[in-house]
Parts: structure tokens; sequence; C-alpha cells
């Protein structure tokens, strides 16, 4: 005679909670999964500290060029896409230009965002360096004008100015690994006025830490 086999109905319910914990698991992994071709994490943190050389187009007496530090840059970046980042710096300047008799001495001070786009270019086998474009926009602060006669005696001075400048930058940076998370770049930065009197050209080193 044809028997039945009947199962236990405690065995359905622990095959069907098994089958259901099974399924969430791959819906949540697929969910937090990265990008097909990029690591798990790719958004960093850092801070750059560099010099710039700071060109200066003063209404009075024409441009002044010098050297000066960027003690401060805050960075934030990730990928967009493979090979492609955006890249946010917010930063302050200052330096002071030399008076002359032609040349407006000045002390000049700078705080601005940079938001660019960087590609990874892979230039050797074991060398990809990021180059990019973006836009600056800043407030710039002008004081202590003056001129100088040749002995170095004051000759004239000129009032306090501020002004609002934005600017596109060019760039290109190296990273180096330090460790899985942190890592070292160094960066080169031209911005090129579209609006405003200040221009420069920056070297900076970063460090950065990926979370």
């Amino acid at each position: 005679m044809l028997q039945t086999k009947v199962i236990p109905i405690s065995y359905l319910g622990i095959k069907k909670r098994l089958t259901l914990a099974c399924l969430s698991y791959i819906i949540i992994n697929s969910v937090h999964a990265a990008p097909l071709g990029l690591p798990k994490s790719t958004a960093k943190v850092g801070y750059a500290i560099g010099a710039a050389n700071v060109s200066v187009d003063d209404p009075e007496t024409g441009s002044s060029t010098k050297w000066g530090v960027q003690p401060t840059s805050l960075i934030y970046t990730d990928w967009l896409v493979t090979d492609i980042r955006y890249w946010t710096t917010l930063y302050y300047l200052k330096t002071k230009l030399d008076a002359s008799t032609d040349n407006t001495g000045q002390d000049a001070t700078r705080f601005g965002v940079r938001f660019s786009l960087q590609k990874s270019l892979r230039l050797t086998h074991a060398w990809a360096p990021w180059f990019g474009i973006g836009i600056d926009v800043s407030r710039a602060q002008y004081t202590v004008r003056h001129t100088v006669d040749e002995e170095g005696f004051l000759l004239e001075t000129f009032p306090d100015r501020s002004e609002t400048t934005a600017a596109v930058v060019f760039s290109a940076l190296s990273e180096w690994s330090l460790t899985r998370d942190w890592s070292v770049g160094l960066n080169f930065e031209q911005s090129l006025p579209i609006t405003g009197d200040i221009s420069e050209f920056l070297t900076s080193v970063a460090i950065l830490y990926r979370y």
C-alpha cells in the first residue's frame, strides 16, 4: 500500500526562516556594496600646508608678486565613478607684498573654497596622478597699502580694500599610500582670475585619511 510521507510543520517553518534570512543577507549586501571597480570606501578627509606664489594686480601701481604661506587647507574628496573624483578645499592664505616706488606694499589675506573634478591618468605601471580643473571663490583683503621711495622711506599710503574673487583652477596631484587608510599627496595648483586682482601658483603637501 502507498505510504504518504508527512513533513513536520516545525521543519517547514525552520526552512522558511532560513530561506528568508539568506535572501535578506543577499539584498542588504547588494545595497551596501560599492560600485563595480571602486573600493568600498572612497571618501577622504585631509589637511594640507603649502607655499603660494601670489600675484596682486593693484589698481594704484600695477602688479607685484611674492611667495607666501598657505598654512591651512581642509580637504574633502570622494570618487564619482572609476578614475574620476571631486576635490573640495577650504583654505586660508596670507602673504606680505614688498613696497617700492612702483609697487604697492601690502598685507594680503584670502579665505576661500575650491571645487574641482579630477581624473586619474596612468602614466606608468605604478604611477597614476590626478589632473583636474575647477573653480575658486574667495574673499581677499589688502591692508597696510603703501609705497616707499628709493631709500625705503614712506612715500604714499592708500586705503585698505577688499574684494570677492572668482578664478579657474588647474591642478595636478600625486598620492602615495602610507597605510591602508592613510596617504600623502603632493599637489600643484594654478589659479587664473575671472574676477578680482589676485592669482597664485600653489605647491602643497597633504595628509589624507580614508574613512
